[in-house]
């Protein structure tokens, strides 16, 4: 488990947020054994962010591929470009990972949306996106 914290720029206007992220990455061939696969980044956290999945919604309740931008199966995936199976390298290094990572969140990329709701929201009326970014923030990521 990695911690990812920031008093920085982020539209979560707060002393500190701490996100609890797992990354995970198995083989990714079995003639290949010792060849890993991109980890996958979930985070622990809920975190509204067009780039994280939020997990099934009323409208694709089993998550279906296509149905939205595609929606990973559990809530808190991160959908981040170097990860993808196209663009992942087996050297990238786990602290460059991590440092798209913290980029992304303060930079979401609504053209490579896994929450698309979210991210037409982002494009429409960013302050009512950080306003519920900020409020997701108070409940579920502040130290209490």
């Amino acid at each position: 488990m990695n911690q990812i914290s920031s008093s920085g720029r982020l539209p979560w206007k707060v002393q500190q947020i701490l996100l609890l992220l797992a990354a995970h990455s198995t083989s990714s061939s079995p003639y290949l054994p010792n060849t890993p696969s991109a980890p996958t980044l979930t985070f622990t956290t809920k975190v509204y962010h067009p780039n994280i999945s939020s997990g099934p919604t009323s409208a694709n309740p089993a998550n279906t591929p296509g149905t939205t931008t595609p929606t990973p199966a559990e809530a808190g995936v991160m959908c981040l470009g170097i990860l993808k199976a196209e663009e992942w390298k087996p050297s990238t290094k786990i602290a460059a990972v991590l440092g798209f990572a913290r980029q992304l969140l303060k930079e979401p990329n609504p053209d490579d949306a896994v929450e698309v709701r979210i991210a037409e929201e982002l494009r429409r009326d960013r302050a009512a996106w950080e306003k519920e970014a900020r409020d997701w923030t108070k409940r579920y990521a502040m130290k209490k």
